[in-house]
């Protein structure tokens, strides 16, 4: 049986439909990309209020901005992390603080990573980088005091505490610093690190007085050797701890996660042990790929009330 002969009419008609599915499979992707760029662009503010027993009443409603994950890969990262923390002081922050990871490798970065000249190239790149975002901060540190600690990437770039220091920006590295807010004072515990930094020899044995403590790690797997430290009626002496690091998970899809770097049991969210409340951060950067699927940029606002 002869085959039927397809008319010019017919497949002018194939031709169009093949067009037009080729075209709503671009325009799909295009959207999709878009959906995750802006994921990774516009930093959403989650607030919490956060009690605390025996809150002087000079610190009743302080605010505390938290900050985690810049992951600047360039001078434009650079900038546009600047300009971000600056759009923040219009809330009116009492204190900022950084919870790590300034600098991070982007794709183009893989191929040049495998020889030792690449490697030296990208860490001087991400350097003057980190050089521009914290000497940008200095008309914020002049209204407000911004406190940092560091996170694992941070170890692979040399002189993060003189790059804070341009800044005026406060490194506490598995150490104590007394924050004065409002005629009181805030106990800040600064913890290294836990891969890098050697938090785990860290011993904090709680502040002196009747302060706030709120305590900082990069990596919120740092949470059971912060609520290790405990009064004497088995409370955590920490009243809050602020984490980074587990990115979201940047990528999560249909349930999925994708793209996660962090696989310990903390991930985005808020937990509490031991009477110490821990908020994990997804961060306001990305790694590698300037994409978020499944998770938001995000800031948090903490304001402190009385229990």
């Amino acid at each position: 049986m002869a085959k039927k002969r397809r008319s010019a009419a017919d497949k002018k008609r194939i031709r169009k439909r093949k067009i037009r599915l080729f075209a709503f499979v671009v325009f799909l992707l295009v959207l999709l990309v878009g959906w995750g760029y802006m994921n990774a662009r516009v930093v959403h503010v989650k607030y919490a209020d956060v009690r605390i027993s025996n809150l002087s009443p000079f610190l009743e409603g302080s605010k505390i901005l938290f900050l985690s994950d810049f992951n600047i890969s360039s001078q434009d990262d650079a900038m546009k992390s600047a300009k971000l923390v600056k759009g923040f002081l219009q809330m009116e922050p009492d204190i900022i603080i950084f919870g790590g990871d300034y600098t991070a490798h982007k794709a183009s970065d893989i191929f040049r990573l495998q020889s030792e000249e690449g490697k030296d190239e990208i860490a001087r790149r991400l350097r003057e980088a980190r050089k521009t975002f914290f000497t940008e901060l200095q008309p914020v540190t002049k209204q407000v005091n911004i406190y940092a600690v560091a996170g694992e990437k941070d170890s692979e770039i040399p002189g993060l505490y003189e790059d804070c220091m341009l800044g005026g920006v406060k490194l506490i590295e598995n150490a104590v610093e007394y924050v004065p807010i409002k005629n009181s004072f805030i106990t800040l515990v600064g913890y290294g690190d836990i891969l890098t930094g050697g938090s785990a020899n860290f011993k904090f044995k709680g502040p002196s007085t009747n302060d706030p403590v709120i305590a900082v790690s990069h990596n919120p797997d740092a949470y059971p050797l912060i609520t290790s430290v405990m009064d004497f009626e088995g409370n955590a002496i920490a009243d809050l701890a602020l984490s980074g690091h587990a990115m979201g998970p940047q990528i999560r899809l249909f349930g999925l996660d994708v793209f996660k770097g962090y696989t310990g049991q903390y991930n985005t969210g808020v937990y509490s042990e031991a009477g110490a409340h821990l908020i994990v951060s997804s961060g306001v950067g990305t790694e590698w790929i300037p994409i978020r699927y499944g998770s938001r940029a995000e800031a948090h606002m903490i304001t402190l009330f009385r229990k």
